[in-house]
């Protein structure tokens, strides 16, 4: 992620309406009895401090100094590394990657990997974007390989020793306007080098509007509703 992003990131996570929407979900339907959290792709760390304060013990890791730096800012143990030369001593009741899976090339290798890192019987909580025809300057600016659709997830996963707890689309009532908004740019900013990422800070109240759209859609999916649609999936699935 570019520096100018990883800034953004840093200013945004406290108040930004997707990013706030985001961890109120993994509250929603985190399981219980978790002691032990790693995240990879931390980013700045705004939801390991989040856990933190809530009792539970976190590390994790990032691909960018930069973000680790902001990260140990906040007292988080983060370590700088990708995934993919990243070696775990030890295991985890829940592994989080919010929004990492679409960054690595050799996704289901990871998988295979992360999974060595998982508690038996514990569990991984995912999110990534949907659906590949959604691909455009965000996803290109982002360093995206792909969006995904749920039997892709699914099956990835149960390839790699996980069993699907729960999954389904995220963002579902905003699909229809968002779509528009993407569809937009993919088609305005064909030279990709002048497009900025869907993460940008909006007027209030329209920030805090969309962030109780998505937190009542997280409180219906805690309830066993899944979507079938949206402009992203969550997943949560447990070690066999």
């Amino acid at each position: 992620m570019k520096q100018k992003e990883i800034e953004k990131l840093h200013n945004l996570d406290d108040s930004n309406w997707w990013l706030k929407a985001r961890r109120n979900l993994l509250l929603k339907i985190m399981p219980e009895k978790i002691k032990t959290v790693f995240e990879i792709g931390a980013g700045t760390g705004r939801t390991l401090e989040m856990l933190k304060e809530k009792g539970f013990s976190v590390e994790g890791l990032d691909s960018s100094k930069n973000a680790v730096k902001f990260a140990q800012r906040k007292g988080i143990e983060l370590k700088h590394s990708a995934i993919e030369n990243f070696y775990f001593v030890k295991k985890y009741d829940l592994v989080l990657l919010l929004d990492v899976l679409e960054h690595l090339e050799e996704d289901s290798e990871a998988l295979k990997q992360i999974s060595k890192s998982v508690e038996e019987n514990k569990f991984i909580f995912l999110t990534v974007p949907a659906f590949q025809f959604l691909f455009g300057p965000h996803d290109k600016l982002l360093y995206h390989f792909r969006r995904y659709n749920k039997n892709q997830i699914k099956f990835m996963l149960e390839l790699n020793g996980f069993k699907v707890e729960k999954i389904s689309y995220w963002n579902f009532f905003l699909f229809f306007p968002s779509v528009s908004i993407k569809l937009f740019k993919k088609f305005f900013y064909k030279n990709h080098s002048k497009a900025e990422s869907d993460l940008n800070e909006l007027f209030e109240p329209l920030n805090s509007v969309l962030y109780y759209i998505l937190k009542f859609e997280n409180f219906l999916i805690s309830k066993g509703i899944n979507f079938p649609f949206g402009t992203s999936i969550v997943c949560l699935a447990r070690k066999k």
